[in-house]
């Protein structure tokens, strides 16, 4: 989305629900809202043709233009502490911080598998995972949101690879630990899925390097 087109739209909108402060993030390509009215705080980016709104305590949402409006008007009632005293601005700030690096990564791990886990095929994003390699609260601020760092899993295969119970070779190769019987492994459909994962980059080896020596079970 066209810089002008995004900062025209956002302007517009917020001022007319609920949100009287529009200021520009650290990069310069989002925008945080908040209101002298209300305790609410909203982190704006645009996402190709979408605009993604990080609340504090409400679901991210991915809306078009169409439903900008509604959504910030909307956010502006709700978007409150669940229970006593809503935290420090600073704390709210931080809080949505993580939820948008979160979100652009899942977004970019998205983009690179095609919205689909390489394993089962399971493309319903309800139940894909935006997996680590390197787990987030080991990880620099770059390593958490670089997208070599992770594949988009479904549940049950983010949860072998969290666990260390399955890995991958630096060519791809599916690892599957011997912790695990070989009842487990055919009730779980290991022998079924995908033995080799496709589109593995060069930039992946230090990732999976790591999990191979940290995580996984041999």
């Amino acid at each position: 989305m066209n810089p002008i087109r995004f900062d025209t739209y956002i302007r517009r909108d917020a001022s007319r629900n609920g949100w009287d402060n529009c200021e520009p993030d650290a990069d310069g390509t989002g925008r945080w809202l908040s209101s002298t009215a209300h305790e609410g705080l909203l982190h704006v980016f645009p996402e190709e043709d979408l605009f993604v709104i990080v609340p504090t305590y409400q679901p991210i949402s991915r809306v078009p233009l169409a439903e900008l409006a509604s959504t910030l008007r909307k956010l502006a009632q709700t978007d409150t502490a669940p229970k006593g005293e809503p935290p420090l601005r600073t704390e709210r700030q931080q809080m949505i911080t993580t939820r948008t690096a979160q979100s652009r990564y899942r977004s970019a791990l998205e983009k690179m598998w095609g919205g689909k886990c390489p394993l089962t095929g399971v493309s319903i994003p309800s139940l894909l995972r935006a997996s680590h390699a390197k787990p987030w609260k080991d990880c620099t601020d770059t390593e958490r949101v670089d997208p070599y760092n992770g594949f988009l899993l479904e549940a049950r295969m983010d949860a072998l690879f969290d666990q260390g119970y399955i890995s991958f070779a630096n060519d791809g190769d599916l690892l599957i630990s011997t912790r695990l019987t070989e009842e487990n492994i055919q009730a779980l459909g290991l022998h079924s899925v995908a033995q080799v994962l496709p589109q593995v980059a060069p930039e992946h080896r230090t990732y999976l390097q790591w999990h191979r020596e940290n995580i996984f079970h041999p």
